[in-house]
């Protein structure tokens, strides 16, 4: 996250908020997956988890949520 953060974006209230989050870890490579996804034996889920919640914050944030 950039400390030069663009200016919060005015929600309005008009259009509600979706929002999709990838785990990229999995167990196993599914044949059919096209997305970016990495199968390791040891997977560093606590320092994801916390990047995405800094993230998450940053952009609610920018928000105004």
């Amino acid at each position: 996250m950039p400390s030069d953060a663009p200016a919060p974006v005015p929600s309005g209230g008009a259009e509600p908020l979706a929002l999709y989050i990838h785990w990229p870890f999995c167990l196993a490579k599914c044949p059919y997956c096209d997305f970016n996804s990495h199968v390791r034996d040891t997977i560093p889920q606590a320092r994801f988890a916390a990047a995405l919640r800094r993230e998450l914050a940053h952009e609610a944030a920018r928000l105004n949520a």
